[in-house]
């Protein structure tokens, strides 16, 4: 490449600065931000993704379905589990999909049926487990996502 003098440092700025807009432009999907928080091991991180998104007036169908699973398995707490499954089932309610609203349901019985004792916090044992058992992604992510066509078929 050749300059003429200035001209090549303010294309060069330019590209950079076109490369750094285009990509702040694009924030990370819920499944890029769930499975990175995983991979990290980071459960404060999941947990406040799942509390800031169960918070908002109209919050993600995968979203609450993922936090049903975290605060069953990942980080025990039956209040929060319920709350995502209650959610998830005001949001099923508000839709005519009878298939979503049977799937939530029994996703909001399920989390109501298990015994409050069983609400412990997971060994690190039972963690890696967890791990192991999706290496590459949060769990059960792929199906959070295609809750998602009950509302948007």
């Amino acid at each position: 490449m050749i300059c003429i003098g200035k001209f090549c440092v303010s294309v060069l700025f330019l590209l950079i600065f076109s490369a750094a807009f285009l990509n702040a432009q694009t924030p990370p999907t819920l499944e890029d931000q769930l499975t990175s928080l995983w991979l990290q091991k980071n459960y404060s991180g999941l947990n406040s993704l799942f509390e800031s998104e169960m918070s908002t007036t109209s919050p993600d169908v995968a979203a609450l379905y993922s936090a049903k699973f975290f605060y069953v398995f990942v980080q025990p707490n039956k209040i929060k589990a319920v709350s995502a499954a209650t959610k998830l089932k005001q949001a099923a309610d508000g839709t005519n999909n009878e298939d979503f609203i049977a799937f939530a349901d029994e996703e909001l019985a399920e989390v109501q049926a298990i015994p409050d004792i069983e609400f412990t916090a997971p060994t690190q044992e039972i963690l890696d487990a967890f791990h192991g058992e999706f290496p590459e992604q949060y769990p059960n992510v792929t199906v959070a996502l295609r809750i998602k066509r009950y509302i948007a078929p």
